[in-house]
């Protein structure tokens, strides 16, 4: 696969059963977004929402994620996200938090175009 998932996404994941979770709300930042993830699923669960997961658009929220019990999907290392195409000598600044931009929608290349 090309996605990673920390332990409560395995285990969120484990444990769905698709005739009765038709929705899995998602939202996804970098560990510069934390905080903005925190409130995000405060009010999922508020609102009872769940179930719920967050994508870890590089390694520190992937980490923090896991730390704190919040079900994250990574992308897996040494996957080129431009080709999807696995590669010992694939890596982005992004996935490994080497940026000089953490608050991705300021930053044209952010996204695939």
């Amino acid at each position: 696969g090309t996605l990673r998932l920390n332990e409560p996404a395995r285990r969120l994941f484990g444990s769905l059963r698709p005739a009765t979770t038709p929705v899995i709300h998602f939202t996804f930042g970098s560990g510069a977004m934390l905080d903005f993830l925190r409130n995000w699923l405060h009010y999922v669960r508020r609102a009872g929402l769940e179930p719920a997961v967050a994508g870890a658009a590089d390694a520190q929220m992937l980490a923090a994620c896991s730390k704190e019990g919040i079900a994250a999907l990574g992308i897996v290392e040494g996957l080129d996200v431009w080709t999807y195409e696995r590669s010992a000598a694939a890596k982005t600044v992004v996935q490994e938090g080497a940026a000089e931009w953490k608050y991705y929608r300021h930053h044209k290349s952010s996204f695939l175009e």
